[in-house]
């Protein structure tokens, strides 16, 4: 260990000198002033800059799932008569998440419908199949005495079609609704309309 001198008033020579003197040492000594400064050797001032600059961590962070949605609309037969029904859907990774409205109607009978939202579904990985469930405000008569009603129910749908284009696609929409009053389901023929892919 080195004790460097420190004089009480240096002189521009003084400082050159005392520069020389400390850069002519090996690159691990530091200098010590009487009341207890270090100065840093230069080998301390190269690990402070290497410390400085860090390899960048990588990117572990998951990909970011697609998302589709899509509207569709069917016509068919229910249990209750012709059926009809407009549905829109989302999908987030294989999460399916559906708002629907189910009417069902004959000429000279009662009618039945709902307004639901399935919010527990599952879907292929590609919009093309799915399954889901949740819940609904039911409301008609019922097909006995034709007796006006409003309950909650279970909805329930199946989704398959096939999409020939990534905005629109054609297929099959099962559907059905389980309560207390008045259970129904039924089949559609529907189009569908969106980002499919």
């Amino acid at each position: 260990m080195i004790i460097a001198p420190y004089p009480k008033r240096l002189s521009p020579f003084g400082v050159l000198a005392m520069l020389l003197f400390f850069f002519a040492q090996p690159s691990s000594a530091q200098g010590i002033f009487p009341d207890g400064t270090i100065l840093p050797g230069p080998d301390s001032a190269r690990a402070e800059v290497s410390d400085s600059v860090k390899t960048p961590a990588p990117d572990t962070a998951a990909p970011e799932e697609p998302g589709f949605i899509w509207l569709s609309g069917g016509l068919g037969v229910g249990s209750a008569g012709v059926a009809e029904g407009l549905s829109l859907s989302f999908q987030s990774g294989r999460r399916v998440v559906t708002l629907r409205g189910i009417a069902q109607f004959v000429p000279v009978g009662p009618t039945v419908g709902e307004l639901g939202i399935l919010f527990l579904g599952q879907g292929s990985k590609v919009p093309g199949s799915s399954f889901a469930t949740g819940l609904a405000y039911v409301t008609g008569e019922t097909v006995d005495n034709f007796k006006p009603f409003s309950t909650v129910g279970i909805p329930i749908e199946v989704q398959w079609f096939a999409a020939p284009l990534p905005f629109a696609g054609i297929g099959l929409y099962l559907f059905g609704n389980l309560n207390t009053t008045e259970s129904f389901g039924g089949l559609l023929l529907s189009l569908k309309l969106g980002k499919l892919r």
